[in-house]
């Protein structure tokens, strides 16, 4: 008989001990991937599962109207960083000319007008050189009149320029000056008109 609660011991009974849990694996679940990191547990979400509105709104049925939108804003602001961040990326690779040609410091944009708004044009802008006080027109490739590589990069252009315009609308008149230095994004400075 025992006395005490809990595991009883059995005389002439070879118990193997338990085995040790295993180490922490990487593992998909359905669109969710877990993985150990030095802080941590790391998630890495996948867009598609996350495009099934249904399986979606079950997941977050339970949280409040700020946390959706607190998550919401977060994604948005991080599309509208990653536009800002591609565009000046394909400026620089436009712009930065080769070893000894005179050094363009800022591409400026002015407006245009198209029936639904006003958009940063994406058929001219400006280059400003270093040590040239005068900015210098560029007229932007227009995809129509390119083949190949140079009208793929014409057409990506015109498109995250007009995402960009409507993250960060303009007015009629106003200038977008681009900092191919510091990567800078200046709405409204007037550098060309005042030349």
């Amino acid at each position: 008989m025992n006395l005490y609660p809990g595991h009883s011991i059995d005389v002439g009974v070879t118990r193997t001990p338990a085995p040790a849990p295993a180490a922490l694996q990487p593992a998909v679940v359905q669109g969710l991937v877990f993985g150990p990191s030095a802080t941590g547990p790391t998630v890495r979400l996948d867009a598609d599962f996350f495009a099934n509105r249904e399986r979606t709104l079950a997941l977050v049925a339970h949280w409040t109207r700020d946390e959706l939108y607190a998550v919401g804003n977060l994604f948005v602001e991080e599309g509208d960083r990653r536009v800002e961040a591609d565009l000046l990326r394909l400026l620089r690779d436009e712009y930065a000319g080769p070893t000894g040609s005179p050094r363009v410091t800022h591409i400026e944009f002015e407006t245009t007008s198209e029936p639904d708004g006003v958009y940063w044009s994406h058929r001219t802008a400006y280059a400003h050189l270093a040590g040239r006080p005068a900015p210098v027109e560029v007229d932007l490739a227009d995809p129509d009149d390119c083949e190949g590589a140079e009208a793929v990069r014409a057409r990506l252009f015109q498109k995250l320029l007009a995402t960009y315009s409507s993250i960060n609308r303009p007015q009629h008149g106003d200038n977008l000056t681009v900092d191919l230095t510091t990567g800078t994004f200046e709405h409204s400075g007037k550098w060309a008109s005042a030349s």
